[in-house]
């Protein structure tokens, strides 16, 4: 018996692919002695790969501009054998269209992230074994926010092998900026030896002011005539 094997359709942001047996000599099914059989979308040994559980879900976060945003996505462990490669991509939702934010396959891959997102994002690199697939977003701008997806992969693709782990709302907040305290003004060095001067100036005429005044208050209780003794009834 001869068998072929054709491999479940994938999906992908470009569209979703088909896999097509062509027979060219479709006479030939008929003869005796021809059997054939088509497996589609799955092997035995497919059966026994690994496999991850997704709950799917659903959350908010919010950042301040210029600062960074987390974005939390957990899966549960994989159970059964390894998968022989897993790949993570964090999707964000724009005009009916899927960006690419963030792309991994065991390490980081800028070929298929969007330039707005270059070194701006990241994933620890033991993700897969841990079960978080949470991302970090850096510098977040106003035209971060919106809703982020992501997907996690196990490779050979098989039909359950994409999960679509968790969406996450983003809410970019504007800084708060607070009104600085104005600085002292600083005078120039000139201006600084007039007010030296002035007060050397002033200092100078209040010490040679303040003895003659001394001098003359004194010269002028001596000049004072005596005071007039007020005269004294007499009885008679």
């Amino acid at each position: 018996m001869v068998k072929y094997f054709l491999p479940p359709f994938t999906r992908s942001r470009r569209g979703t692919c088909y896999s097509v047996l062509l027979v060219t000599h479709p006479a030939q099914l008929l003869l005796p002695g021809n059997e054939y059989s088509i497996l589609v979308g799955k092997t035995p040994e497919w059966e026994a790969a690994a496999s991850i559980s997704c709950p799917e879900h659903k959350g908010a976060v919010s950042a301040v501009s210029g600062g960074t945003a987390r974005l939390p996505c957990n899966f549960s462990p994989p159970v059964g054998p390894p998968a022989q490669e897993a790949k993570v991509a964090w999707q964000k939702q724009e005009d009916e269209e899927e960006v690419v934010v963030h792309f991994q396959n065991g390490r980081e891959n800028g070929d298929f992230q969007h330039r707005r997102y270059h070194n701006r994002t990241y994933i620890q690199q033991d993700w897969f074994q841990l079960g978080d697939v949470g991302m970090e977003l850096r510098n977040v701008r106003g035209g971060d926010n919106g809703i982020y997806v992501c997907w996690v992969t196990l490779l050979p693709l098989r039909p359950d092998s994409q999960h679509r782990c968790c969406e996450v709302a983003l809410t970019v907040m504007a800084a708060f900026v607070t009104e600085p305290e104005p600085e002292p003004v600083a005078l120039s060095p000139q201006w600084n030896h007039v007010i030296a001067w002035i007060m050397f100036i002033v200092t100078v005429s209040l010490l040679l002011f303040l003895p003659i005044c001394w001098v003359f208050s004194n010269t002028c209780v001596r000049t004072l005539p005596p005071l007039v003794q007020p005269l004294m009834h007499h009885r008679y």
